[in-house]
């Protein structure tokens, strides 16, 4: 991954993107705390994103919204998407795959599993 490039964490608890931006402090993060937070910056500077890491499980915009939204946009095109979910359902799984994403990591992760992908 481009160092340059920045990280969107999406996740509802803070406690989450705190240490998710702890493991990936080699690089520039950006943190949203819902779906529309993070639709909101995608749309303004999708460019500048390498990443976006998103939780599936929020309250208001779930992630498999924000998913479908950057699929209408062609921004799955544009910005790999990773799943950091503590949703283990085969199903949801199943479902984020069909939506573009590129890969999924259930929660409690390691850090060492959140850097290799």
């Amino acid at each position: 991954m481009d160092k340059n490039g920045k990280i969107l964490i999406v996740d509802d608890a803070k406690s989450n993107r705190e240490i998710l931006s702890e493991i990936l402090n080699q690089y520039t993060v950006i943190e949203a705390k819902d779906g529309y937070e993070a639709l909101e910056y995608l749309k303004s500077d999708s460019k500048s994103v390498a990443l976006v890491l998103l939780d599936l499980v929020m309250p208001e915009m779930d992630g498999f919204e924000v998913l479908k939204y950057m699929n209408q946009n062609h921004l799955i095109e544009e910005v790999p998407v990773m799943i950091i979910s503590i949703d283990k359902d085969d199903k949801s799984i199943e479902k984020a795959y069909e939506l573009g994403v590129s890969g999924y990591i259930t929660r409690p992760f390691s850090s060492a599993v959140v850097l290799k992908k």
